[in-house]
């Protein structure tokens, strides 16, 4: 499983991220979000920029300390494993994890059920396999 981006459908509103941080942090802050999506004006038009998950699984492969695995279709980080080396931020190919204190903030689909697509006032994300 993954989600699946539609640009034509996103506003920007941001949504998605504020359900993502409330969902795993407890706080409407979307520095703390496990995904992204932004439209920015450069010049020539409006871009979507995303840092959404594409399950590629190069951070499993890549982490050193076997931090992060697959399970049940989806990203789980092993926290006790994790030695914040920042190799699994570097090689997504999506942007899609950051660190924000000592972990890494991977998606994980919440579990199965993720918040994003339910807050998306627009439909712009959906699970795909």
């Amino acid at each position: 499983m993954k989600l699946v981006f539609d640009e034509s459908k996103c506003l920007s509103c941001k949504l998605c991220e504020i359900a993502c941080t409330f969902t795993h942090e407890n706080v409407f802050a979307t520095k703390h979000s496990r995904i992204s999506v932004e439209k920015v004006y450069t010049g020539k038009g409006i871009e979507v920029h995303t840092g959404i998950c594409s399950m590629c699984g190069l951070c499993v492969e890549k982490c050193p300390f076997g931090a992060i695995e697959i399970k049940d279709g989806h990203l789980s980080l092993e926290e006790s494993k994790c030695r914040s080396c920042k190799i699994c931020v570097k090689v997504c190919p999506e942007g899609a994890i950051k660190m924000e204190g000592k972990l890494p903030l991977i998606c994980n689909l919440c579990g199965g059920d993720p918040a994003c697509i339910k807050w998306c006032p627009h439909q712009a994300l959906t699970i795909g396999v």
